[in-house]
Parts: structure tokens; sequence; C-alpha cells
């Protein structure tokens, strides 16, 4: 399969502003009460069954969609399916089709297999697959077909920065409060323990000074049971958490645990920049989404849609960072982030190439928290890592 870098120009980043767009589709796909009301729709985004005013995948992928289609005067929705499952996204598909889709943009792994079958059941439609390749269910066959192109982000680059800036911020007792443990929240994860202990050999501090919680969910739901343990890890001492995946798990314990708190803990956004969406939030591990699609959309336009291309997109292309015009940092400042990045961008010492991944501790019979002790055991000298089933 062909693996090509997709140039993304830092000015695309500036196109693009972090407000909440249009309403959601009525269940059932109906269309968005703000969008055009003719019957054709050349460019569409399928969510996962949220609102495209998530502020993650959803939103961010349907405002660089959004964006590209209005400036060029092209036809455009979204539609919402009533589930997440392989056979509601197919039925999104299809309708998409009928009402004309030329190009459909699939937001999150839970895409992989109703893609699979779609770019093979629809050969005229364009798909842009966001995070994940088209997969058969029991995983048996991997194929990003000519009329798809598959997305990644190497999300331990903005995990590294999160956890690096936190660190450096001078927090000690630091959590890492997983959703489902797929590749791209376990990249997240593992970049974030890397983080911290980069910061931690600067300062020079001990064996043990800086402690991590460490734990997947299993799900993306926003629940009480994940917001209790959350919130159990702030009155054992944490002192901020990041909450990748279902993050909403983490800002609500983080402001129940403040009303009361001498001392008010903190919180970390991911993929998107949450600041709005809590007073707590110290900073979000982003992924620059928007960007990307419209810059898939543009080539699409252009007649040079990437076909069969797996992309991949790292901080030299501006894809992952960190918010720092709206990060509440307390002495962490932009000289310090740019300083680091640049370290990232320039692979110094082979810092990017360097990050853990999952792929790298992935084996059979493995656990997601014996993967996560093993990547600990071979990236930490000096910070402590708790690994919580």
């Amino acid at each position: 399969m062909k693996k090509s870098l997709l140039c993304l120009l830092l000015a695309f980043a500036m196109l693009f502003s972090l407000t909440a767009c249009s309403k959601p589709a009525d269940e059932g796909g109906e269309t968005p009460a703000d969008q055009p009301t003719e019957d054709t729709y050349e460019l569409v985004v399928i969510t996962d069954a949220k609102s495209v005013d998530d502020h993650g995948f959803n939103q961010y992928t349907w405002e660089g969609l959004k964006q590209y289609a209005e400036e060029k005067g092209i036809s455009h929705t979204y539609y919402m399916p009533t589930e997440q499952a392989k056979e509601a996204y197919l039925t999104q598909i299809e309708t998409a089709v009928k009402h004309g889709a030329k190009l459909i943009c699939c937001p999150g792994f839970l895409f992989q297999a109703a893609v699979y079958e779609a770019q093979e059941m629809y050969p005229d439609v364009k798909f842009i697959c966001i995070d994940f390749e088209p997969t058969t269910e029991d995983y048996s066959d991997t194929k990003t077909a000519s009329n798809t192109v598959s997305v990644y982000f190497e999300e331990e680059e903005s995990g590294f920065l999160a956890g690096y800036a936190a660190v450096k911020d001078g927090f000690r007792k630091l959590g890492f409060f997983g959703a489902m443990a797929v590749p791209s929240v376990k990249n997240f994860g593992y970049g974030y323990v890397a983080g911290a202990e980069y910061a931690a050999k600067e300062l020079g501090l001990a064996k043990g000074d800086v402690e991590i919680k460490y734990s997947y969910t299993g799900d993306f739901n926003i629940t009480a049971e994940w917001t209790t343990k959350a919130k159990g890890w702030y009155t054992a001492g944490t002192e901020i958490i990041f909450g990748c995946g279902a993050p909403e798990n983490v800002f609500t314990a983080c402001e129940d645990y403040n009303t009361t708190a001498q001392t008010p803990a903190w919180s970390i956004g991911v993929d998107t920049d949450m600041a709005t969406m809590s007073d707590t939030v110290l900073t979000s591990a982003m992924k620059n989404l928007a960007p990307v699609v419209y810059a898939i959309c543009t080539a699409y336009g252009e007649g040079k849609f990437p076909g069969g291309e797996v992309q991949y997109y790292t901080v030299n292309e501006n894809a992952l960072a960190l918010p720092m015009e709206s990060s509440r940092f307390r002495t962490f400042s932009a000289a310090d982030y740019d300083a680091i990045f640049a370290k990232l961008v320039a692979n110094e010492n082979n810092l990017r190439t360097g990050l853990p991944v999952a792929a790298d501790f992935a084996g059979d019979n493995t656990t997601p928290a014996q993967e996560a002790n093993a990547m600990a055991a071979k990236v930490c000298e000096i910070v402590t890592v708790e690994v919580i089933e």
C-alpha cells in the first residue's frame, strides 16, 4: 500500500476558528437546518453518531470540509447515524450517495469496517478516512482502495508536548485517563509519559519525583462511573489528568473536586482545543484536523485526490500541537514551547522518531495494562508510572 506524506502548509491552520458550527442533523440523516435546500450534496461528513459541535473529530472534520465547500460554492451537508455500528454507518453512506455525494469524510476508527465495504460498493465516490484504514470486521484484511485516502496523526507527538509542558509547569502528580485502548489513545498516553520523563530529566529531578496514574476506561462513554473514578484520583492527590477520549468525564470530575479543594486541580483536553469546554483545562494535545481535511478536499477539487494512499501527519506539518494562546499555563512560556517544538521538528537526538508508540509494545496475549507497563519500563528512569486496570 502506498504511503505518503501530504505537505500541509502552516498557513492552512489560520483558516479555521475554533467555534461551533451548524446544528446537528436529526437522527436518521435529515438535512441540517442551516444547509442548502437542494436535494443533492456533493461533499459530505458522516459523523460517528455524535453531533458536529462535539469539540472533537466530528466538529473539526466538518469545519475543514465546510470551509472548502463554502469557498468554492459546492453543496455540502452531514449525516448523523443513530448508533455507532457498521450497518448504521452504511445506511448513512447509502443515503449520502443517493443524494449525490461524491466525497465522503468518515472521522474515527469506528468506520473501518463500513468503509471497507463502501469503497467497493461505490467506486465513483471518494472517501476520506480519519484515523483508520478500511478493515474487515475480523481484521483479516485491510485495504485503502484507489477511491480512498487513509489519514493518521502521530498522536505521541502532541501527547509528548502535553506531558512535557505539565511537568515544566510544575506538576508532579499526573494522570492519564484513556478511553478505549486503541492505537491512537495508546500513542497519546505513551507520548505523555515520555514527555513527562524528558522534562523531569531536563529539570534534574530525582527518581520518583514525578508520578503518573495510568488507566483505560474501555470505552468512549461519558458516565457517572468514570467521572467518579477520575474524581477519586484527584482526591488521592493527582494534580492534573489528561482526559484522552470522552474527556468530559475528567472535566466534570475536576470541576466537582475544585468546588471544595484548597488547591485547584487541572485537566488536559485531547484532539482539539478544549479550553472553552471547562475552566479547568490547562491545555490540549491537539490534532489539527480541519486543515488536513481542507487540504485533501482541495486536492479532490483539483483532480488530484490521493486515492490509495495512507498519509501520516506530524509536527513537521504543524498537524500536532498545543494551543498556546488559549492554554492556562502558570510558568510554561511560549518560548519554552517553541524550544521543545523545534527540537521535535528537528528530531534532535532522534527525539521525535524515538517516541514510544503502540506498535512497539503490541503482541499476542498482551493486555493494554501489560503494554503500558512495558512502555513505562522502557521509557522511564525518573517518572514512576502506576498502571491501574
